[in-house]
């Protein structure tokens, strides 16, 4: 007798075990998250009549999505590209998407259960809007510019960011970013591809990196400030 219940407790044990490390493995709820993000909230009232393409990192990889904005406000958003877990995101696609239109914000509710698959949908419709927020400062003739390194800053994600630009013969030569305060790793890609991307173009009309579009778009303003230092 002693030994049956010995099994069948062991046989318990094990049963919740094995729940346990599938429900971390397949559900989003009981995965940490840092908080840190690329996005944020913009403005509606600042975005053209369109359709703008948007992208963030869900919880297994890049999800992309299309937000069409009429008259200041977002009237639809269609998933195009994801690799989320079936099943388990489908809530988050049929509810997030539906409270950003009716609320015309991004400041909506996460799904339970669905926390990773909810802020990628949230992070790509910011991203997506941040392409039309009209933020971005007149870009500065190279051509007036004397040789010499230039000091200016923008504001960033998470605040203000300075860059050292030095130009010679008119164009730009070196790029060093002197100091920032974004995330460490979501930021890096930025700041290896949109300083290159200037130099190697010698303009500031350079694509924003997927994921990091703030980050990317502060590097710009913030080149343009230095430029305009001259």
């Amino acid at each position: 007798m002693t030994n049956k219940l010995s099994f069948i407790i062991q046989v318990i044990f094990v049963s919740i075990l094995v729940w346990l490390l599938t429900t971390l493995l397949f559900t989003n709820e009981f995965i940490f998250n840092s908080g840190d993000d690329e996005s944020a909230q913009v403005d509606t009232a600042e975005v053209s009549d369109g359709t703008f393409t948007g992208s963030a990192e869900g919880h297994n990889d890049q999800l992309t999505l299309d937000v069409t904005v009429e008259n200041g406000e977002i009237s639809q958003i269609d998933v195009t590209d994801h690799s989320e877990t079936e099943g388990i995101s489908d809530p988050a696609f049929e509810q997030v998407p539906e409270q950003i239109i009716e609320s015309n914000s991004t400041d909506v509710e996460i799904v339970s259960g669905a926390t990773f698959t909810s802020e990628a949908i949230i992070n790509a419709v910011n991203n997506a809007l941040a392409e039309d927020s009209g933020g971005s400062s007149e870009a500065i003739a190279l051509e007036d510019v004397s040789d010499g390194t230039y000091t200016g800053t923008s504001e960033g994600h998470n605040g203000l960011m300075t860059v050292d630009v030095t130009v010679e013969n008119q164009e730009i030569s070196d790029i060093n970013i002197v100091s920032h305060l974004e995330t460490d790793g979501l930021s890096d890609p930025a700041f290896e591809q949109v300083p290159e991307q200037i130099i190697d173009t010698n303009s500031l009309d350079v694509e924003t990196v997927s994921g990091a579009t703030f980050t990317s778009e502060a590097i710009v303003e913030a080149v343009n400030d230095a430029l305009s230092q001259n």
